[in-house]
């Protein structure tokens, strides 16, 4: 510390005043654009009669005894504008015992005592004051303000909900399965319901009543019941939806979470839509029903192996303060499943599960497409009454085969891509098959594109036809169970017949792999990103694993082996990871995967790619500049370096700058792969500077109106005009950014 301030700081004038200070996490969020949102640490000082602010600062790190001392120099010679002139305090009181070790010996030297507390109630105030400006809002109550709930409590109910997460229930059923719960067994029942079937919003939701369900299962819009339903729940979110309170508490006493995004939320909605925090006796009743309720799912309900079995248990489950007992049942009384379509059902001879007859099934799904027509056609109109007309289809076919059918279009919207399709649609296919594949044989990719191919100029033609005649060919039913065409509405209908190894069947042999890599070869089909990611954090992957990562990724005999068995789809977590890590010096090698003649990997790197970084563009520009791979090859890496510039800011220039260049250099005969050029600049990056570029392009028969014509550039770009002229200080400051 410089001498100058200590020095201003004695020449000033002392008074009786007492100070506090603090050094804490802030209660608010930083959410830079390009990293993870973090908690600030910020340094306080008030006076502690007269109840004002005196100075604070914001720090990215923990601030040091150093930076506390300059801050509190800083109070005393400058302190904020309306907190008094420059002045000495008489004491000043620290919430932090260390601090006051460090300090004391120098604020002595200013005739300030510095003494600790081990509660600043002033200073928390003024904490929670601060959060309400910074965040708009009320603080949110932490779960230890609640009457009579203890840290041993809270752990019990942290514990319970780790477990729920991992256990992960909402895999097998859907929140159309309500679950009745008395806990005690002899206490009042309350139905559960379990969330996250559908992907969004994961955790456990409970009501009072059958009244609150049958209003829930409507099909009214959420929004609209708020007021009439009264329900708690507690949901897994990310850090920035949990109560300072709680975050700081977690750290204190060790309360376990999962991972980044199984932070639990409890929310309380009362009948007047008023949002608050569970009581005391809630709070246990989660914790019971959390850890009761993925084994009743498992191993009573069956839920793991098809449809949900009807069941009846009481369990005894170990919570915080001992073993208790928990009632449960499925299902709840008037919401078991209808008779129809599922009055056919049989108990299959190998499964303890309900599945439908093979003639059932089938009826199943023409019900289901049939419903798919009639949401799709919904959808399309985009009438304001869509969501009554929903709620009716609801009312005919079943929620559940509703909710079904929405998430299906709503995942294939989300997937839509311009370019290397047929990779991610091969790679569909092998999932189905080492799911259901059976006495199938499996198809080649080249063979798989040809029937699919086949397949749907039959549906083309059919749909042209009157409603009355379409009725599937003998060879159109044969394509289809070759192709498992339409897995995701009947897998749940349909028992997993997971197709074994042929004898026949020949691939290179794999490669030999360390730990902790070696864990790859045992997550099989079913991990999703998620899941690869939640396993490279326990084995602390870093960039140094990115060379056997590479080589798994480039494996033949893993790429090419058996879609049933779990080896085969390490590649496609390895190649995930890289991006993950931002593995850059791997860009150029995975170029390679889209040379694969059976290839079901390469519609992922312009994800990967651009996960990876600016740095991983330099190979990816070189292989553009040669101009020496077939056009659709060139397609998938102009999607990867566009994805790039609209992830990173910093590098979406210099993009633009390089397609503009592609564009302009380009040889006659190039047009196809000028096409993709034209959809980045127009359709991803939004580059109106490129228009003048792409005019003369087409000017110059460089493009074709088969690729995409000048309208469908308009559409995407926007009116034909010159971007706006950049102002003169715009232009100083890019200059010394430069510089």
């Amino acid at each position: 510390m410089a001498k100058d301030p200590l020095k201003k700081a004695r020449r000033l004038r002392k008074t009786n005043e007492t100070w506090q200070g603090t050094a804490r996490l802030a209660r608010t969020w930083i959410t830079p654009r390009n990293q993870a949102p973090y908690r600030p640490y910020v340094i306080a000082v008030i006076e502690q009669d007269g109840d004002r602010i005196i100075r604070t600062k914001l720090f990215d790190t923990q601030p040091t005894p150093e930076d506390v001392f300059e801050t509190l120099l800083k109070a005393m010679t400058r302190p904020l504008l309306g907190a008094g002139r420059p002045r000495r305090p008489a004491r000043l009181l620290l919430d932090d015992a260390e601090l006051v070790e460090a300090l004391a010996p120098r604020l002595a030297e200013l005739e300030i005592r510095c003494e600790y507390r081990h509660t600043l109630s002033l200073m928390n105030n003024a904490m929670l004051e601060m959060e309400a400006y910074l965040n708009k809002r009320e603080p949110i109550p932490g779960l230890l303000k609640i009457p009579g709930v203890t840290p041993h409590l809270v752990g019990g109910l942290y514990k319970a909900a780790a477990f729920y997460y991992r256990q992960a229930p909402w895999r097998w059923i859907s929140d159309a399965f309500p679950i009745e719960v008395r806990y005690p067994p002899t206490g009042k029942p309350r139905y559960a319901v379990v969330m996250g079937h559908g992907g969004e919003t994961y955790g456990l939701s409970v009501y009072n009543s059958t009244d609150d369900l049958r209003l829930l299962y409507s099909g009214i819009a959420p929004e609209k019941t708020i007021g009439q339903i009264a329900w708690v729940c507690i949901v897994f979110e990310e850090a920035l939806a949990a109560s300072f309170d709680d975050l700081n508490d977690m750290d204190k006493y060790g309360w376990p979470i999962v991972n980044d995004s199984a932070y639990p939320i409890p929310i309380k909605v009362t009948r007047t839509g008023d949002y608050t925090i569970p009581s005391k006796s809630e709070l246990l009743w989660f914790e019971a029903a959390m850890l009761a309720i993925p084994t009743f799912v498992r191993d009573y309900m069956q839920a793991d192996r098809g449809l949900p079995h009807p069941a009846e248990a009481t369990l005894t489950i170990a919570t915080a303060d001992g073993e208790t007992d928990i009632y449960l049942r499925y299902p709840a009384p008037g919401f078991g499943p209808s008779p129809e379509p599922y009055e056919d059902a049989k108990m299959n001879d190998t499964q303890t599960k309900f599945y439908p007859t093979p003639k059932e099934r089938q009826r199943i799904i023409e019900r289901r497409e049939k419903l798919r027509e009639e949401i799709i056609y919904v959808l399309v109109r985009s009438d304001p009454q869509a969501d009554q007309d929903i709620a009716r289809l609801a009312q005919v076919y079943g929620a559940d085969d509703v909710e079904l059918i929405l998430r299906t279009i709503s995942e294939r919207a989300s997937q839509s891509v311009v370019v290397g399709e047929e990779p991610g649609l091969y790679r569909k296919y092998r999932v189905a098959f080492a799911r259901f594949g059976g006495t199938r044989r499996l198809l080649g990719k080249q063979e798989f594109e040809e029937l699919a191919f086949e397949a749907t100029k039959m549906v083309a033609k059919d749909f042209l036809k009157p409603e009355i005649f379409r009725k599937p060919s003998r060879r159109q039913r044969k394509l289809e169970d070759l192709l498992l065409t339409g897995v995701e509405i009947w897998e749940d209908i349909t028992p997993e017949d997971p197709p074994p190894r042929p004898p026949t069947f020949i691939s290179p042999p794999a490669g030999q792999y360390s730990p902790p890599l070696d864990g790859l070869l045992n997550l099989g089909w079913q991990a999703d990103e998620q899941a690869v990611s939640a396993f490279a954090r326990r084995a602390s992957l870093q960039a140094s694993h990115a060379p056997d990562l590479l080589r798994m990724v480039l494996d033949e005999g893993l790429r090419g082996g058996w879609p049933a068995d779990a080896p085969t789809w390490a590649p496609l977590h390895a190649l995930r990871l890289l991006g993950q890590l931002r593995a850059h010096q791997t860009a150029a090698p995975l170029l390679a995967l889209m040379e694969d003649e059976n290839d079901w990997l390469s519609d992922l790197l312009p994800s990967v790619w651009a996960a990876m970084g600016p740095k991983a563009a330099p190979p990816l520009w070189d292989y553009l500049e040669q101009r020496a791979a077939p056009p659709i090859r060139r397609g998938n890496v102009i999607i990867g370096l566009s994805r790039m510039g609209q992830k990173h800011k910093s590098c979406r220039r210099g993009v633009i700058e390089k397609f503009i260049q592609l564009l302009e250099e380009s040889p006659p005969g190039d047009e196809k792969a000028n096409g993709y050029v034209v959809h980045a600049l127009a359709g991803l990056l939004k580059a109106r500077q490129a228009w003048p570029a792409i005019r003369r392009a087409y000017d110059s028969n460089k493009l074709n109106d088969s690729v995409m014509t000048l309208d469908d550039v308009r559409q995407d770009l926007g009116p034909e005009s010159p971007p706006r002229p950049r102002s003169r200080g715009r232009k100083k400051r890019e200059k010394r950014r430069k510089q």
